[in-house]
């Protein structure tokens, strides 16, 4: 397992007066799609969907030790909620440093298309929009060209090739050693969703567990969930499409999901522990907040499917267990920024010919610490995301209001 390093990247985009070129492409996908300014170094095709790829291109990230995730994931609360984080969202752009003998090379690279065309499309291609050498020598094919010579853009080219490129290739040809999802950050897109495993421990179930009321109780795919989000601390919303409170990572104290809110604490919650204390637990007596791995039963595309829908005038997602027929809720609630307390209730969801728009969302915490990525803030703490385009499995700073939906202890 790497130690995830701060690093800063030498790479500055220009995104006013940002326009796009579109491209009609021959052969396979007829489609057209935009390009960018920026243009492209070199672009990699693949015989599998974008979020097949997506998944595999996460798993080399988190597994080689020499690349690293860029820092501009810091200024950003979720992986989709800030323009800010336009060149790094890890939907459309990816912005990563690799270590080299000299120092480190900076890469942003993107996937080609837009949520359209990765819905539909069986086959995906990444494009390297900008490259840099350890020294800042670099650029990309359009806003202002290169700053380096042809051999210096071979030598950054075979790094990335090297560092990810090949060992993408390794496991797309390597037909016994399968993704394991394990140590993937991002889950596909609903149309998607594949079965996910984590190499946690089990929580132990509780020998003497506190009588429950029943009637807030479901079974999805084994997981005993609540039927409604937790509201005040110790206490459930009347209704599955009621928002509840919003919770800062191992923290009790509840957030209102509406308006601005004052005394809100932008400091790091539980910066030593390791976990989401009992003490902290915000959910009624026979519950507690969900780990990772729960979490994640609900985007088993095996066992369960789900569709984003709207309950009594509240847009959510419906998770459904295919064997029995039980299903949950998912209220679309929105969030608090972490540094502010601000409250939003919609986020940069995806792209249309690389416009970003905005569309509902909600986030719902785990109690599993990632700390594979100590950014400045420390570790992340997972969570489930969803929208009206995508569910997924992700990891973001603990400072964050996020809602709360438990299961049994």
């Amino acid at each position: 397992m790497k130690t995830e390093k701060n690093e800063t990247l030498k790479i500055v985009h220009r995104k006013n007066n940002y326009f796009f070129v579109l491209v009609v492409l021959l052969g396979m996908t007829g489609c057209i799609i935009s390009a960018g300014t920026h243009g492209s170094l070199k672009g990699y095709d693949y015989e599998i969907s974008k979020y097949e790829l997506e998944k595999i291109i996460h798993y080399v990230i988190d597994e080689n030790p020499k690349i690293h995730r860029g820092d501009s994931i810091e200024y950003s609360d979720f992986h989709h909620d800030s323009v800010l984080n336009y060149y790094n969202d890890r939907i459309n752009y990816i912005t990563i440093g690799i270590e080299t003998d000299k120092g480190k090379n900076s890469y942003t690279f993107r996937y080609y298309g837009d949520t359209v065309y990765w819905n539909n499309s069986k086959t995906s291609r990444i494009f390297i929009c900008y490259a840099y050498d350890e020294f800042g020598n670099g650029g990309s094919e359009g806003n202002g060209g290169f700053r380096f010579k042809e051999k210096t853009l071979e030598y950054v080219l075979e790094i990335f090739e090297k560092e990810l490129v090949n060992k993408v290739n390794e496991k797309l040809n390597n037909k016994e050693n399968t993704i394991d999802t394990t140590i993937v950050a991002i889950q596909p897109v609903v149309k998607q969703n594949n079965s996910t495993q984590h190499e946690q421990k089990p929580v132990e179930k509780n020998s003497n567990p506190t009588p429950i009321d029943l009637s807030k109780l479901v079974e999805i795919n084994g997981v005993q969930w609540a039927t409604c989000n937790v509201d005040a601390p110790g206490t459930f919303a009347t209704k599955p499409e009621a928002p509840g409170m919003l919770y800062q990572w191992n923290r009790k104290k509840g957030w209102a999901a509406t308006d601005n809110v004052t005394g809100w604490d932008a400091t790091i919650p539980g910066a030593n522990g390791n976990s989401w204390e009992k003490a902290n637990d915000p959910c009624p007596s026979g519950w507690r907040v969900p780990t990772r791995e729960e979490i994640e039963t609900l985007l088993d595309e095996d066992k369960m499917s789900n569709e984003w829908t709207t309950v009594n005038g509240v847009d959510g997602r419906r998770f459904t267990d295919k064997a029995t027929g039980n299903s949950i809720f998912l209220p679309a609630v929105g969030s608090r920024r972490g540094k502010s307390g601000t409250f939003s209730a919609t986020c940069s969801c995806g792209s249309v010919l690389d416009y970003i728009y905005t569309c509902s969302c909600g986030f719902y915490w785990s109690s599993t610490l990632n700390r594979k990525y100590s950014y400045i803030s420390g570790p992340q703490a997972y969570y489930l995301s969803i929208d009206s385009d995508s569910v997924r499995s992700y990891g973001s700073r603990r400072t964050p209001g996020c809602s709360v939906r438990c299961v049994v202890e």
